[in-house]
C-alpha cells in the first residue's frame, strides 16, 4: 500500500508594488503589514484623477499649478481694485471667457473663435490680454505713461503669470510697484475690450489712454500713489 504523499505547507507569498507590500495568507486574504503614511499619500496621488489635464508640449503648466505660496501672498497683497484682481485671478486660473473657449463650449452662440477686435487671429488668453496688435500698443504706451520700463508685451505676460517674478518674498518686494502698474493697465484693457464687445464699437487707442490718464489723475488727487508700494530703487 502506497503511503499518501504529504505536501509541505504552502509558503505565504509576498507581492510588492510601488507603494504597497502585501502578505497573502493561506486563505488568500490579503493583509497589509507594512505601509507608511507617506507611501499611502504617494499611492493616493497617483490614483487620484487630476482636476485639470496635463499640459501638452509646447504648452506650459498653468500659473496656478506653478506659483508658490509666497507668490500667491504677493498677488493678494497688491494694492489694486477688486475688479482688476478678479480678472487677474481668472487669468491665473485660465478661466477667462475667450472666444476660443466660448466657441468650444457654445459653438451656436460663438460660431468663430476670432478676436472681436482685430478679427485676424484666434482669441486665447494671451491674445485677449497681450498679443492683440491693438492691445500691444496700449501696453507699450501705458508703460511709458506710468514710468515703468517698457518691455515687450510677451515679457509683460511672463510677469502677469508670475513666471519672471522671484519665488522668494524678499526679492518680490522689488516687483510690487511694477505689478501694481501692470494691474492698472490691465484694468483699462479689460474695460475697453468689453466696450467693443457689448456696445459694438471700434477699438480706440485714444480712449484707452484717456481712461488710464484719468485713473492716474484721480489716484494722485486722492493721495494713493505711494500706498504700500516699495520704491523701485530698493
Amino acid at each position: 500500500m502506497l503511503a499518501q504523499r504529504k505536501h509541505p505547507p504552502a509558503t505565504p507569498t509576498i507581492h510588492w508594488s510601488a507603494t504597497w507590500r502585501w502578505h497573502i495568507s493561506k486563505d488568500r486574504t490579503p493583509h497589509v503589514f507594512k505601509c507608511s503614511p507617506s507611501l499611502i499619500r504617494k499611492q493616493w496621488l497617483q490614483e487620484k484623477p487630476s482636476p485639470r489635464p496635463l499640459p501638452i508640449p509646447p504648452f506650459d503648466y498653468l500659473p496656478v499649478d506653478r506659483m508658490n505660496r509666497s507668490q500667491w501672498n504677493t498677488f493678494w497683497s497688491l494694492k489694486i481694485p477688486h475688479n482688476v484682481r478678479s480678472v487677474w485671478w481668472r487669468l491665473l486660473l485660465d478661466r477667462l471667457p475667450t472666444r476660443s473657449h466660448l466657441h468650444r463650449i457654445l459653438p451656436d452662440r460663438c460660431p468663430l473663435p476670432l478676436c472681436p477686435i482685430c478679427l485676424a487671429a484666434e482669441e486665447d488668453a494671451v491674445h485677449m490680454m497681450i498679443s492683440c496688435p491693438n492691445k500691444k500698443e496700449v501696453w507699450k504706451a501705458g508703460q511709458a505713461m506710468l514710468g515703468t520700463k517698457i518691455l515687450d508685451p510677451h515679457l509683460v505676460w511672463q510677469a502677469l503669470t508670475f513666471q519672471s517674478v522671484p519665488r522668494s518674498h524678499k526679492k518680490q518686494q522689488e516687483w510690487l510697484p511694477t505689478l501694481v502698474r501692470y494691474g492698472r493697465i490691465l484694468q483699462v484693457i479689460w474695460s475697453c475690450h468689453w466696450n467693443v464687445v457689448f456696445e459694438d464699437i471700434s477699438w480706440s487707442h485714444a480712449t484707452a489712454m484717456q481712461r488710464l490718464q484719468h485713473g492716474e489723475t484721480a489716484r494722485k488727487t486722492m493721495g494713493d500713489e505711494g500706498r504700500r508700494e516699495v520704491p523701485e530703487s530698493e
